[in-house]
């Protein structure tokens, strides 16, 4: 199985006693989105929750990853967040965190390097020595990501065990991962409970799923290794198909351990938004998602941590969205990571594919068949409703601003809605859907 073969090219066995070694756990999680064929929609280079300001970003540049929460006026004047064409997967943690051994005193220090294939590691914590090819913090939208750049954070002489000195933020993505029995870690005169970073890439997903909401069918294939090569057979111990509606209540339905390839796919029933939905089922969702993160081996705590931090994306925003755990051989190859020493390492990623549904299929379509006559209207409202001038709005107050349907249409599209209209404009284009896309300013890239 080709998904194996650089599934231990990172961690290199040493005679020392497992007790005698440092205990790193990691996870972490990513993103991609893809359409009914299967095939992975670029563009997704946005956020549902901003990072705290003290969180570093590659080349000291924020604009590559833009917030998907809309800034208004929308219209017109101040463009929608751009959408970089070389964006297929949002690597969107991981965390690392330290155990020294048992009875051990003092600090301990060791380097940490981390890369990442086809990608460029863009938020990181504490600060580190960035590499990132074909970036350009000047030039961001016109940098270009080669599926087979190297991108790569080094933190020399971490030091594990030191008193907790760790930045004030109330960011619930960056509060939560704190909730660990691990040491806190210093580099640079920076403390934290973890090693911290996040990237864009432009690699595939493990897994490939086609789907039909009409047929009531799901197929997933096995996916692309990082190095490019087409998996011939991929094992999932646990998959789970989540339907959020828009009044936060949830449908699940949980499938695995399956093994599946090229010419045998696993195939299952997209019958999830005809289930009955219920807010009750977030814990029980919750509750199975954190079974399988600790029989994958994180410590109970750090797999709570890990769904707190991601509750808002798992499990609050509407949508539907398959989540798999991803085999250590994929992760280790898309992001390998060296200690410099011997360690006991474990590390557990979360792959969370979002599909296209229909609502949102139908959103698109009235986009594309809507006239807007008055755009420069619409724009004066916007900025009337607004106090302070340029305050940034959650999605659900601008719904509340009652705006014409088009517009309304767009917001409900999700987080990643700039993406979804260019991926409809490039398969379906119409001339009311380009004149939408022209006056909001979307891009995709320059």
């Amino acid at each position: 199985m080709k998904i194996l073969a650089l599934a231990f090219s990172v961690l290199i066995a040493s005679a020392a006693s497992p007790s005698d070694r440092i205990t790193v756990h990691e996870w972490g999680t990513f993103t991609v989105l893809q359409d009914e064929q299967g095939r992975a929609v670029a563009g997704i280079n946005t956020d549902d929750e901003p990072l705290p300001q003290f969180v570093h970003s590659l080349g000291g540049n924020r604009n590559l990853i833009q917030i998907s929460t809309p800034r208004t006026p929308a219209l017109g004047k101040a463009p929608i967040p751009e959408c970089h064409p070389d964006v297929k997967l949002r690597l969107e943690t991981p965390v690392t965190y330290f155990y020294l051994p048992e009875g051990h005193t003092g600090a301990v220090t060791l380097n940490v390097r981390v890369q990442f294939q086809g990608g460029w590691l863009t938020e990181f914590y504490p600060r580190a020595d960035v590499e990132a090819p074909g970036f350009d913090p000047d030039h961001v939208w016109t940098s270009r990501l080669a599926p087979d750049a190297v991108g790569e954070l080094n933190w020399k002489m971490v030091k594990l065990g030191v008193a907790d000195r760790s930045p004030e933020t109330d960011s619930n993505v960056w509060i939560a991962p704190r909730e660990t029995g691990s040491v806190f870690i210093e580099n640079d005169g920076q403390v934290e409970k973890f090693l911290f970073y996040r990237g864009v890439g432009n690699i595939d997903a493990p897994l490939q799923v086609e789907y039909s909401f009409e047929n009531g069918a799901l197929r997933v294939f096995p996916g692309a290794h990082p190095t490019g090569e087409t998996i011939d057979r991929i094992g999932i111990p646990k998959l789970w198909l989540v339907d959020v509606a828009e009044d936060g209540s949830i449908a699940f339905t949980e499938f695995g351990p399956i093994t599946t390839t090229g010419q045998s796919p696993s195939t299952f029933p997209l019958n999830i938004q005809a289930k009955t939905h219920s807010a009750q089922d977030y814990g029980v969702l919750r509750n199975s998602m954190r079974t399988a993160l600790v029989a994958d081996g994180l410590y109970r705590d750090e797999a709570t941590a890990m769904l707190k931090t991601w509750e808002l994306s798992y499990f609050k925003s509407a949508g539907t969205r398959l989540f798999f755990l991803v085999p250590r051989g994929w992760t280790d190859a898309a992001i390998p990571i060296d200690f410099g020493l011997p360690v006991d390492l474990t590390r557990t990623m979360m792959g969370r594919i979002e599909l296209i549904n229909p609502q949102q299929r139908e959103r698109m379509r009235n986009i594309s068949m809507t006239n807007v006559s008055d755009y420069d209207g619409l724009t004066k409202r916007l900025r009337g409703a607004l106090n302070p001038p340029g305050k940034v709005l959650m999605t659900s107050e601008a719904l509340a601003l009652n705006l014409p349907q088009p517009y309304g249409d767009f917001l409900r599209l999700g987080r990643f809605r700039s993406a979804l209209l260019l991926h409809e404009q490039a398969a379906r284009p119409t001339p009311d859907l380009s004149a939408f896309i022209a006056n909001l300013k979307i891009t995709a890239g320059r």
